[in-house]
């Protein structure tokens, strides 16, 4: 609980402390994706090709993230 609190004070609004967890939540997302992407690779025959795409869209959502806390932070007042 003193995590959150110390996460909330760095964030003028509620809404970018949401878009951080989602953002930290991608970020996960893709290395887990990337951890297990050589394991897998044999297992599953079409997860060459769909690591990489999706990590691709988890780096475009990522950026729209930052962009969404910059917004909040900065721009709206």
């Amino acid at each position: 609980m003193e995590l959150e609190n110390n996460l909330r004070s760095y964030f003028k609004k509620d809404i970018s402390y949401v878009i951080f967890n989602i953002l930290v939540i991608t970020f996960v997302a893709s290395v887990i994706l990337r951890v297990f992407y050589g394991p897998l690779i044999g297992i599953i025959p079409y997860w060459i090709d769909l690591v990489p795409e999706v990590e691709t869209y988890l780096g475009m959502i990522s950026s729209f993230l930052i962009l969404g806390i910059l917004v909040t932070e900065y721009v709206l007042k």
